[in-house]
């Protein structure tokens, strides 16, 4: 019976720590040194050409930032800490259509572990 109340108890646990997060993202918005258009002008200037595809505010590796996904020859994502207005990151996804896919690449990294096993 305890067990059930525990386990009743734990969505209202996670509920609150995703209220937690939204107001401190909020909070770092209010405070950010630039502002989500800004970032997405930045990204912009940063992956000439670039069609937007998402924008929004999320907190990174406990950093709240802005985070930018475009769109050319596969998804770029940019990240923008909200308290220095910096670019902080910077990962590209490449589809299968572009070449270069990062799958492609593992699996050429497969096929040589699998030639070195052979020997």
């Amino acid at each position: 019976m305890a067990l059930i109340l525990t386990l009743a108890a734990a969505p209202p646990a996670l509920a609150d720590d995703d209220k937690t997060e939204a107001a401190q993202e909020a909070a770092a918005v209010a405070a950010a040194k630039l502002t989500l258009s800004q970032a997405i002008e930045a990204a912009q200037r940063e992956v000439p050409d670039a069609k937007v595809l998402k924008a929004e505010v999320d907190t990174e590796n406990g950093v709240p930032s802005y985070v930018v996904e475009l769109e050319k020859d596969g998804v770029q994502r940019l990240v923008f800490d909200l308290k220095t207005g910096q670019m902080t990151k910077v990962a590209a996804e490449k589809d299968d259509n572009g070449g270069n896919d990062d799958s492609a690449n593992r699996d050429e990294d497969d096929e040589e572990d699998e030639d070195e096993d052979d020997e």
